[in-house]
């Protein structure tokens, strides 16, 4: 039982070492960010479950995000915001641990899956000039805080025509991320078909095609 309880706590100092040594300083900082409360209520997202290798599947629901609320107010309440969505990216490539494997091609790689789901991404929010600009700025730290290696799969869907035209100018602040991510419009029933392909029916909500029990396993916001 002792050799046991040794190298449980082995493993649990080998897993905060790892983290902490791929964390800088700012990245540390951004972590410990208390979040306001309005802040979470406006820009939710989840845990959703892992799939059969592990994967962690994190759901963004993007298109609710009430971004030009907050753009609007501007200074320091933006700043806030900017660092949850960090903060968001972070804990994305966090939740992947050293033994989240999954064999792509032959090569063992780990990886997260994302859904960033448009569903009520409205054109006014498309058109607002400041609102676009920051929206864009979200995909840049994104790029910047989460490379190919981090991710297994990201999917966008409910996406309309208009971030489609967008999307295609951004994609070059994305690098290698282009190749891991899959694009989808507003057909359920597609988009529902490439989902249950990847990922276990029991770890999504049944709105993405998944199990009308199901629970996140973790809510942020």
């Amino acid at each position: 039982m002792k050799t046991w309880i040794t190298l449980v706590v082995l493993i649990i100092a080998f897993v905060n070492a790892s983290l902490g040594s791929i964390l800088t300083d700012e990245e540390r900082t951004i972590m410990d960010f208390k979040v306001p409360e309005e802040v979470k209520k406006d820009f939710p997202y989840y845990l959703s479950g892992y799939d059969k290798s592990g994967a962690p599947i994190w759901i963004w629901p993007l298109g609710r995000w009430e971004i030009r609320k907050w753009v609007g107010k501007g200074g320091e309440d933006l700043k806030n915001v900017e660092t949850y969505a960090n903060q968001m990216f972070l804990r994305f490539r966090l939740s992947t641990s050293p033994g989240n494997l999954t064999e792509v091609n032959n090569v063992e790689r780990a990886g997260f899956i994302c859904i960033a789901d448009l569903d009520g991404f409205p054109v006014r929010k498309i058109t607002h000039a400041p609102t676009l600009k920051f929206t864009l700025s979200l995909i840049q730290e994104w790029a910047a805080s989460i490379k190919a290696v981090d991710v297994k799969t990201v999917f966008i869907i409910n996406a309309n025509s208009i971030f489609m035209t967008l999307w295609d100018l951004s994609k070059s602040l994305l690098g290698d991320m282009n190749k891991i991510i899959q694009t989808h419009g507003n057909n359920r029933a597609n988009w529902k078909v490439q989902l249950r392909q990847h990922i276990p029916q029991d770890q999504l909500p049944e709105i993405y095609g998944g199990d009308k029990m199901h629970k996140f396993v973790q809510v942020y916001g």
